[in-house]
């Protein structure tokens, strides 16, 4: 949203928490407890590395978002799943195209984007659900749509939209743009199943409940401003790393240390509070 888009392009990014003789430190045991290692080796040193994060061990274990073995691929996705840092949303979100070869390692990239929870990696994923007419893609689309809810973006709102207006005009047979084929039974029974999950994502993010896609739009065009004036912004405090909310308008008062400065990096904004 534009919102959070401008409040990114101001935030100066720093390494929370960790120094540099720490981090450099568990990069080094990491680096000679990984030359050579076997699978297991490798995998037990990514996992201890990730309770150190900073900018350097993030790009470590991203490497292996790339490792021909899956089961490294995976272990990447899951710790940099638990590593608050805007750079493990953009090694994540940058995965989740080439992790499409291998489901499995899809559903742990999807996961992760899911866990470290910036509202950065929504905009990987819509690019999921507009492939949803391609062979085989439905169940990567599938696993997306609840991620998104979760992810709370306002952006992932018109995405969704498109998607519903497809599913409720092919799953009974009729033309919308791009379609495999017309009147398949199988076909239209997984896509029309796509409506309540995606129908769900759109009321976690809003908090909106309409029937159909054409209601949902109507809604959506009249309540986006006021949901967007009142919406609940996330920001992470880039000196101590940890996160704290605040209403939109507010100014920046980072709860977490004494400094007077602005120290805050949005992270999200939530157009609906789910307490």
């Amino acid at each position: 949203m534009m919102l959070i888009a401008v409040a990114m392009a101001c935030a100066i990014l720093q390494d929370p928490g960790e120094n540099r003789e720490e981090c450099k430190k568990a990069l080094d045991t990491f680096h000679a407890a990984t030359n050579g290692a076997p699978e297991p080796g490798k995998i037990s040193a990514i996992n201890e590395l990730a309770h150190h994060v900073c900018t350097a061990s993030v790009a470590a274990i991203a490497h292996y978002l790339s490792s021909e073995s899956p089961a490294l691929r995976i272990a990447a996705a899951k710790a940099l799943g638990t590593m608050d840092h805007p750079k493990s949303v953009e090694a994540l979100a940058n995965a989740v195209v080439p992790s499409e070869a291998d489901k499995t390692v899809f559903d742990a990239v999807v996961k992760a984007v899911e866990k470290v929870d910036y509202e950065s990696g929504a905009e990987s994923l819509h690019a999921v659900l507009a492939r949803f007419h391609e062979q085989g893609m439905l169940d990567y689309v599938k696993e997306v749509i609840p991620v998104l809810g979760k992810l709370g973006s306002g952006g992932s709102v018109d995405p969704l939209l498109t998607l519903l207006e497809h599913v409720e005009t092919e799953s009974k047979g009729g033309r919308v743009g791009k379609v495999r084929t017309a009147n398949n039974t199988a076909q239209n029974k997984a896509l029309a199943a796509l409506a309540g999950p995606i129908k769900a994502a759109l009321a976690a993010i809003t908090g909106g409940n309409q029937p159909n896609s054409t209601l949902w739009r109507d809604w959506w065009q009249a309540n986006k401003e006021s949901l967007t004036a009142g919406a609940t912004i996330v920001y992470r405090c880039k000196l101590t790393g940890k996160r704290w909310s605040q209403k939109a308008g507010e100014a920046q008062s980072c709860p977490n240390h004494d400094k007077p400065e602005k120290d805050g990096q949005p992270v999200k904004v939530l157009l609906h509070s789910k307490t």
